[in-house]
């Protein structure tokens, strides 16, 4: 069967509908963990997460294309790990071509998320064009979420948790979390730090995290879903 077009099936091209679209008020739902689905559907289980992989050396990063029917994996590492943040984001998305090809469009409206992470705890809220559109809740093992009424099922709070957690959480944490056939290399320049999630020696996200005493610049490219997110971050 044929996957979706990737701008359908992309995070932020799904948000970006939303945003155009208008929102009339939010509703709320709160999910629990099901019964095992597929590893893309749903976050793993943390007892059920791989041993910690040991360390690598830095490694020039590959540029070879991932085929269009590998999607990106949904996962995430333990909340316990999770950094204390209190962060106010601006988002920018950029589509790849083959997203563009697809029908993406070619300029997307700021997104702002006020995002507040602790041991134990995440919690997000974004605005578009002035407008609540959606908050997120999640303790490790449940998610709780409010959501416009316009809010597309397809738009899920694991793959945000997924995008977040894989930027800012701390590396051995990430690494326990990710597919048993996939590999995470890491590197620094500077104040640089680059992450790399690698399959078959294709990359699959990266993440290009810049930061300063008082802010944060993360660019992370989705090269399945093809779509690069520009993160500005006050702490």
């Amino acid at each position: 069967m044929r996957s979706r077009p990737i701008a359908r099936r992309s995070f932020a091209a799904l948000l970006l509908a939303l945003s155009l679209a208008g929102c009339s008020g939010l509703r709320t739902e709160s999910r629990v963990e099901e019964p095992p689905e597929p590893a893309q559907k749903r976050l793993p289980r943390e007892e059920a997460k791989k041993p910690a992989k040991p360390g690598r050396k830095s490694e020039a990063l590959p540029h070879s294309p991932v085929d269009d029917g590998a999607l990106a994996p949904v996962f995430a590492p333990s909340i316990a790990d999770a950094p204390r943040l209190t962060l106010d984001q601006q988002i920018r998305i950029r589509f790849h071509e083959k997203a563009l090809s697809s029908g993406a469009p070619k300029s997307v409206p700021v997104l702002r998320a006020l995002v507040v992470a602790d041991p134990g705890l995440l919690r997000a809220a974004f605005t578009a064009m002035g407008m609540n559109v959606w908050a997120i809740t999640w303790n490790g093992s449940r998610i709780e979420e409010s959501r416009s009424p316009r809010l597309p099922a397809e738009v899920k709070a694991e793959r945000f948790i997924r995008d977040f957690a894989f930027a800012l959480w701390p590396v051995e944490s990430v690494r326990r979390s990710i597919p048993q056939d996939m590999d995470l290399i890491v590197s620094e320049r500077g104040d640089t730090e680059i992450r790399a999630l690698i399959r078959n020696k294709a990359p699959i996200l990266r993440a290009v995290i810049t930061r300063t005493r008082n802010r944060s610049l993360i660019t992370l490219a989705n090269a399945p879903e093809g779509y690069t997110l520009d993160i500005e971050a006050a702490r």
